[in-house]
């Protein structure tokens, strides 16, 4: 038994599984959950039926899965339902009208062509939890097309604080009314108590004339900076009351899959601390015998770079 199962089967994980919620799940959920997914609940929003079919070969794989066919509001609001903006690709359909104009100097435009417009349910992530007896998340996956941080925001202080990963993907590019921007969560998730484990950028070419109907354009074409994906992991330290055991032996597992093995040492160096040493030492011996292995393994392309800049 590995040491991530060893922990998953800890006490605390039997009454309180780990709970990823995936929110846009247009296409399937995270493949990097798969690795917890038999310890795990899933919850998955898609309220685009276009896209909601590789979702039924993914709820096979964990300990219980929960599906919402609902688009997921920041606030509740006297109606139960909201408007949703069909577009031409299912992976581009939101809660905000898109910009038409400011979008005709990208090449994927016509992607976002609005084809319909329905009336459809509507839910919040606290209403959605409180229904399905979760007192709250560990990993929040956010893709709504324009709405991902006030979704995070939008969640009670006490379930923010201890949510132990989150995921966006905000807009660069003038994409959608009113919109979440990069910038804007840039900004503000600086004074939240997360460490920014990810950030990459994604590339669109600009529209031309000449290419408007080619594929090969949008495959080939010089790209520009269109969206970005933000992945955050919760720091340790102040405010630590908010991290019981549970979310300590978790956090060490989640920057752990995610090769942010200096991060898992310094979970596991405060779970030491604070818990007493236990399993907590294994842990602290693993993240140490992991990153002198990453680091070993980018010797070869230290060596080689060195070398270039010599040559």
């Amino acid at each position: 038994m590995s040491l991530i199962d060893r922990i998953l089967t800890e006490p605390e994980f039997q009454s309180a599984p780990p709970v990823l919620v995936d929110v846009g799940a247009a296409g399937g959920v995270s493949h990097t959950w798969e690795r917890i997914a038999r310890y795990s609940i899933a919850v998955a929003f898609e309220p685009d039926a276009r896209e909601s079919a590789p979702l039924t070969g993914a709820q096979r794989k964990f300990k219980r899965w929960i599906y919402v066919p609902a688009v997921v509001t920041d606030s509740p609001s006297d109606s139960d339902t909201a408007v949703f903006y069909l577009t031409r690709s299912p992976q581009c359909s939101s809660t905000l009208r898109p910009c038409t104009d400011a979008l005709q100097r990208w090449a994927f435009a016509d992607l976002f062509d609005v084809i319909g417009q329905r009336e459809i349910p509507a839910t919040t992530l606290q209403s959605v939890l409180q229904s399905h007896g979760l007192p709250g998340l560990d990993w929040l996956k956010c893709d709504t097309q324009g709405t991902d941080f006030r979704l995070f925001m939008g969640l009670p202080a006490e379930i923010r604080r201890r949510v132990l990963a989150v995921e966006f993907e905000p807009g660069l590019i003038d994409a959608y009314e009113s919109e979440d921007t990069f910038s804007q969560i840039l900004g503000c998730m600086r004074s939240e108590p997360y460490l920014l484990a990810e950030c990459v950028l994604q590339k669109t070419p600009l529209a031309c004339a000449k290419w408007k109907h080619s594929q090969w354009y949008r495959r080939l074409a010089p790209t520009h900076p269109g969206w970005g994906n933000l992945r955050y992991l919760r720091t340790t330290g102040s405010p630590t009351e908010t991290l019981d055991r549970r979310s300590m032996l978790l956090l060490w597992v989640l920057a752990t899959l995610q090769g942010h093995f200096a991060h898992a040492h310094n979970v596991a160096e405060e779970g030491v601390d604070r818990f007493e040493g236990g399993i907590f030492l294994k842990m602290q011996k693993a993240s140490l015998r992991q990153l002198r292995l990453a680091m070993a393994v980018r010797v070869p392309v230290w060596i080689l770079q060195r070398l270039l800049l010599r040559g």
